[in-house]
This record gives structure tokens, sequence and C-alpha cells, in this order.
């Protein structure tokens, strides 16, 4: 499940970079509103990195805790005796 939402930040990287594209040619057009624009989906690429890097990140750290939390379920039942 947790490549399923991999593959979303992905594909919402590469369209905030489609539209810095876009609004970078309307600014360089002299488009009305196109520094906004162009400004706001700058913000929402740099969002964009931001958050997968904290949802990568996220997903990292679990995995290295979840085996701790297994080891250490593992040597309590064993130090228990098996109970």
């Amino acid at each position: 499940m947790t490549y399923g939402y991999r593959s979303q930040w992905v594909a919402w990287i590469i369209l905030d970079v489609i539209k810095v594209v876009i609004w970078f040619n309307q600014l360089s057009a002299g488009g009305p509103g196109a520094m906004s624009m162009f400004v706001l989906q700058v913000v929402m690429l740099a969002n964009g990195f931001y958050g997968a890097w904290v949802w990568f990140h996220k997903s990292s750290t679990m995995a290295v805790s979840d085996d701790l939390q297994s080891s250490i379920c593992t040597e309590s039942i064993i130090a228990n005796g098996g109970r």
C-alpha cells in the first residue's frame, strides 16, 4: 500500500513541474496575472518536494521502527521463557 502512495507523490511532482513550465511560458509572453500564478506553482512544487521527502522519510523510519519493535518483542519472549 505504501508504494501506491509513493507513486502518487511522484505523479504530483511531475504535474507541478509541468505547471511551472506552462506558467513560466505565460510569464515570458507577458500574460496578465502570470507572475502570481507562476509563484503559486513554484510554491506548490516546493511543497510537493517537501511532502514527498517527509513521506519517504517517514516510511523508511517506520520500517526501522517496525524491525526494532519485532526484535524487542522476540527478546522479551525469549527472556520470559516463551510466555
